[in-house]
């Protein structure tokens, strides 16, 4: 991995900076030849030579800045100049994720003018960034071509080397000087639509023009718990905080508030909001033919909610967000046409710390006016320009689909029923610069007349207006839960607290809302009954056990029983079917405990040691046990252990038993057929234990280690009768 370091030059308002940019270019040829014909691939690149960094810092009364270059002559052999802004980080001029890695890109034509002025937006109380470098837009272009060919591209390669070996200085050393201008915010400070102000004067309770959006001052409340707090508006006059906000048509509002460094970034940022459902009554109106039927004076109402860190944005119709040169979806989009759709909530689970802005905007328009108009020329564009989709690439999301929307815009049948949704999205492709490499300037500009055509509205610009409730609050999780199938639960690493969710019963996502792998209740019930069920097959084990008076051996097989009959009642059934007697994680001991070690005691009797020597080893089994289950009750070792010092003890017991007697010890019957079968089943359970279960199998699996190791201990558990020795 390697780490590029860059040290940016520092400059301060309305200082002068005096710097060159440094060009290089260089050719290479890459020859494939196979076996049918020789043909050869040319890449012409360019090597960007240097790139000027600098940042500056914006005070908090500073929104505007304008950028003043002066190229000390005009270049017209040059390439393009590429001028990148971003705040609190380096703006990669050459980004491929999704996200915008620069906020304002401006593109200087040097073989038309020696001075340029780029105004732009900055972001207040920060560190900005700004990256002049030459645009390579010559890029890399290959050919195919034969061995005629290829001579007459190298003859024309080779004057071009010469030509470039030719080029003045001045054409490889731009020279040029740099100033940046602050502007102030020209209805007042900017430190006024931020939030945490007290006071409560008559200029701060009206809001604040800011980027021809009205902010309203925000006041924050916050609480004991980590990553608890809210914002309301600040109180009326008569002390009392105002619930609604009433916005009206083509005048954007927002909010700007603050997220802190370690606090407040372990939660949940959740911004609500509401429309308040209105009062009209339906009015008969009469129609044209006489006839008398009721209709609702109406308007439809669209909210668009623009959501973002460290800038605000646009909201554009119909759903949209602009942030400077950026065009993203919307936040969220309410409706007043239904209930459903009246509401917006979003949610950022740890949010950044920094400034955030809400903005959102009111667009109306009567209820019978068209959504989409002119969409017949955007399909009329769409087949015209459909050699782009051939060459659409990844991270496109029309990339996957490209041939089935190529032959159905290829077909006019097809074309003329697609639906102004999915046409819009891929005229978007086809505009976006990601999604191809034969990027037609032109026909993003015919695109672009025609989209605005066809989503062009009839809006209402007077007597439109709606009153919204709005909440900005942090919780831990989700409003402090995980809904019906989780629970909140809070962390601390490296730290730093936060909270998440730990869902149940299948059920997965950020608030365990994702049911997607959630069992049926009959598959439930059928994990619950196999895994409590299948332990009843350790009644004959007690059985035989107690007629062949091993009483100690018997108790223990009854309670490894019983734990294990509650311990999967209380955690195969779910919330809805599960019956916990006592903790799980109590129930979950038990249960291992007395399997590991009815194991044991199963071995013992198996040795017919002394009687003094079986109090002596079971108790020092049942206390090493013991610390083993605590230690790590689901590892192999701790069933591996016991098994193995069990056979040694077996082995040395019978063995000193055949050198005594001189004779088979204990019977054969019990030698060929008991243990044979009984070891099998063991081996079984074990390899089952160990390697084939999973957690989509466990209840399977499990059971049938119950199966077997209840039917082994009647096979292995000796009867007295064995070991008598007969003369």
């Amino acid at each position: 991995m390697t780490v590029t370091r860059f040290h940016p030059i520092i400059i301060y308002n309305s200082q002068i900076h005096n710097s060159t940019l440094t060009r290089t270019s260089r050719y290479q040829e890459n020859t494939n030849i196979d076996g049918k014909s020789s043909e050869s691939e040319f890449n012409m690149t360019s090597n960007d030579g240097n790139e000027v960094i600098y940042k500056f810092y914006v005070p908090d009364d500073i929104d505007v800045a304008t950028a003043h270059i002066l190229f000390k002559q005009a270049c017209a052999e040059c390439s393009d100049i590429g001028f990148y802004v971003k705040a609190n980080a380096y703006p990669y001029t050459e980004s491929r994720r999704d996200i915008p890695s620069y906020v304002h890109k401006t593109i200087v034509k040097l073989d038309q003018t020696n001075k340029t002025i780029i105004t732009f937006f900055v972001q207040p109380s920060s560190w900005n960034y700004v990256v002049l470098k030459f645009v390579n837009q010559v890029g890399k272009s290959s050919t195919t071509m034969t061995n005629h060919q290829k001579e007459s591209y190298q003859n024309i390669l080779n004057k071009r080397l010469i030509l470039n070996e030719n080029i003045s200085e001045r054409l490889r050393n731009l020279s040029y000087s740099l100033s940046i201008h602050f502007q102030k915010s020209s209805d007042g400070t900017h430190s006024s639509v931020t939030a945490g102000h007290k006071e409560a004067s008559a200029s701060t309770r009206h809001p604040t023009r800011f980027r021809d959006i009205d902010f309203y001052t925000l006041v924050r409340q916050s609480y004991r718990e980590f990553f608890t707090f809210d914002y309301d508006l600040e109180q009326d006059e008569d002390g009392s905080v105002p619930k609604l906000l009433n916005i009206i048509v083509s005048r954007p509002v927002g909010f700007a508030f603050d997220v802190g460094d370690v606090n407040d970034i372990g939660g949940t940022l959740t911004f609500a909001l509401s429309i308040k459902q209105s009062d009209t009554s339906p009015v008969k109106v009469k129609s044209i033919l006489g006839s008398i039927r009721q209709d609702m004076i109406r308007k439809e109402q669209t909210i668009i909610v623009c959501m973002h860190l460290n800038s605000p944005g646009i909201p554009t119709w119909p759903n949209k967000c602009r942030y400077d040169q950026w065009l993203m979806p919307a936040s969220s989009i309410i409706k007043n046409t239904n209930s459903e759709n009246s509401t917006g909530i979003v949610h950022v689970p740890f949010p950044e710390s920094g400034r955030w802005y809400v903005t959102i905007s009111l667009f109306c328009h009567s209820s019978g006016s068209p959504k989409l108009r002119n969409i017949g020329s955007i399909k009329k564009l769409l087949s015209q320009y459909i050699h782009m989709l051939r060459d659409m690439q990844s991270p496109c999301p029309c990339a996957e689909s490209k041939s089935r929307i190529e032959n159905c815009i290829a077909d006019p049948f097809c074309l003329s029923i697609v639906n102004d949704t999915d046409t819009l999205k891929i005229m978007e492709c086809m505009m976006d610069k990601r999604c191809t490499s034969n990027y037609d300037q032109e026909m993003v500009l015919s695109f672009h007349m025609q989209y605005k055509l066809a989503t062009q509205q009839h809006f209402e610009m007077d007597n439109c207006n709606t009153s919204v409730f709005f909440s900005i609050s942090s919780s831990s999780c989700v409003a402090g839960g995980c809904g019906r199938f989780g629970r909140c639960y809070h962390y601390m690493s490296g730290g730093f607290v936060f909270s998440t969710c730990i869902c149940a019963n299948g059920y997965r996502g950020w608030d365990c809302s994702e049911d997607s792998q959630v069992p049926p209740s009959a598959l439930i019930w059928l994990q619950l009954l196999l895994l409590t069920l299948s332990n009843l097959l350790f009644i004959p084990s007690i059985y035989i056990a107690v007629r062949r008076s091993y009483y100690t051996e018997a108790i223990i097989y009854f309670f490894s029983m019983v734990f294990s009959i509650l311990y999967h009642a209380c955690d195969s059934g779910g919330d809805e079917h599960s019956f916990c007697l006592v903790k799980n994680g109590t129930l979950q001991f038990c249960d291992f405990y007395c399997g590991i070690l009815a194991i044991w005691v199963t071995l013992i009797a198996m040795a017919h040691v002394r009687p003094q020597l079986v109090s002596l080893l079971h108790m020092v089994g049942a206390i090493l046990l013991a610390f083993g289950t605590q230690l790590n009750k689901q590892s192999l070792w701790i069933f591996l252990v016991p098994t193995i010092s069990g056979i040694c003890i077996i082995s040395v017991s019978w063995g000193i038993a055949c050198l005594k007697t001189r004779m088979l010890f204990p019977e054969l019957l019990y030698l060929t057929i008991c243990i044979p079968i009984g070891a099998v089943l063991v081996i079984v359970g074990l390899v089952c234990y160990a390697l084939l279960q999973t957690k989509q199998n466990y209840y399977i699996i499990h059971s049938i280690w119950h199966i077997v190791m209840a039917i082994s201990i009647i096979c292995l558990l000796p009867p007295h009768k064995y070991f008598i020795i007969k003369c």
